[in-house]
Formats: C-alpha cells, structure tokens, sequence
C-alpha cells in the first residue's frame, strides 16, 4: 500500500476535525485561564503528558538509530513509529489541557 493511500485512509472526517478543534480550543482557553490564575484542577493529569513525551522520544531514537539527528514530522519512520509519534503528540496535548482545565 502507498504511503500517501496510508495516510489519507487515517485522516479523520471534516466533521471531526472540526470537532476537535473546537475542543482544543475551549480547553486550551480553559488551562489558559487557570495557569494564569495559578490553579491547577488535576495535577495527576500531568503523567498523561510525560506518557505522550516518552512515546514521542521513543519514535524520534528510531529516527536517531538510523543516523538521521534532525527531522521534522513522520517522512523518515516507519508506519508503526509514525503512529507511535502521533499517539504521543496527541497524549501531551490532552494531559497539558486536562491539567489545566476545570
């Protein structure tokens, strides 16, 4: 399978992209709001970001192993580590918005 055809079946519907916008936003201007203020609702939720940031170093050493020291994005990993790399990004987006938000 092309990667291209890989990639384009994995996108997710306009609808849902729109979605998770609007929740990236409304959360984001809650952990906003509540760092401003000093208050943190679930400091817990900040191992779901050091989760996120150890799968995204896990698939960047792949990247390492191979020779290559900076990259940008997914081109130079395998499908697998690819995923890996986005679960993780991913991961850190929602602990850093679950530790800030109400």
């Amino acid at each position: 399978m092309p990667r291209t055809q890989f990639m384009r079946e994995n996108q997710p519907s306009k609808f849902t992209e729109i979605l998770l916008w609007i929740f990236v936003f409304v959360m984001g201007s809650f952990a906003v709001s509540n760092a401003v203020h000093g208050k943190v609702a679930h400091p817990s939720s900040f191992f779901i970001m050091l989760l996120g940031f150890v799968l995204f170093f896990i698939s960047k050493l792949s990247v390492v192993a191979k020779k290559k020291f900076i990259s940008f994005g997914t081109r130079s990993m395998t499908v697998h580590m690819a995923n890996v790399y986005r679960a993780g990004y991913w991961l850190m987006i929602f602990g850093f918005l679950a530790t800030f938000a109400p």
